[in-house]
């Protein structure tokens, strides 16, 4: 694996738990 390849692994590993954080928050908020 490049460390080209490893940058967008984690970027895209990074926005999902973003993005599933922001989903729960909302849920948990009502």
């Amino acid at each position: 694996m490049t460390s080209k390849d490893q940058k967008g692994f984690f970027a895209s590993i990074a926005s999902s738990f973003s993005n599933f954080g922001s989903a729960v928050q909302k849920s948990v908020n009502g």
